[in-house]
């Protein structure tokens, strides 16, 4: 199992030239693989300059981070950014994942065609908002590759989360060892 943590990145910071720096520094001073960190950029930052956020989120790659497009589907979508830019996570945005509300019959249809989108560009995917077993079953069912949301945990304190980790790795270590 590997632990991966996903950093969300505003507007603000796309647009500071020092960032891959940064995020370089950040990685070598904390002392952890760099493919463990995904940065996690919205649609909308790539309407403004995308150009910019080109070269940006191409240092940022070379640093050997991975980038995560968030609440895939809300924004503007285009096809050419996804094809051309060093994305490797489409996180399905909630409205997606959740049930189609009475008399809406297209949600689980977009959800589909997202994900299939997604393998035909080699892409992970990531559904957010996942709050019940059976919505982890579709999910599942329907080729996507991890879910996030209340149905595993609620937002913790840093030391929940430390104590969450810390008795996976015992419940993982036991299963591995018997």
């Amino acid at each position: 199992v590997v632990l991966t943590i996903a950093i969300n990145v505003s507007a603000r910071q796309m647009r500071d030239p020092r960032l891959p720096d940064d995020v370089r520094d950040a990685i070598t001073a904390a002392g952890i693989a760099p493919q463990s960190v995904v940065l996690e950029i919205t649609e909308s930052m790539l309407v403004h300059d995308p150009k910019e956020v080109a070269v940006v989120l191409y240092r940022l790659k070379s640093t050997g981070v991975r980038i995560a497009i968030d609440d895939f589907g809300t924004g503007y979508s285009s096809l050419s950014y996804l094809k051309d830019l060093p994305i490797d996570i489409l996180k399905v945005d909630k409205a997606f994942v959740s049930p189609p509300d009475e008399g809406e019959t297209d949600g689980h249809e977009v959800l589909g065609a997202i994900l299939s989108l997604a393998r035909t560009l080699g892409l992970s995917t990531v559904a957010e908002g996942v709050e019940e077993p059976e919505q982890a079953a579709r999910l599942t069912a329907g080729g996507c590759d991890f879910g996030q949301g209340y149905l595993w945990a609620r937002p913790l304190t840093v030391e929940d989360a430390e104590t969450l980790l810390t008795e996976s790795q015992a419940t993982l270590e036991m299963t591995t060892t018997t």
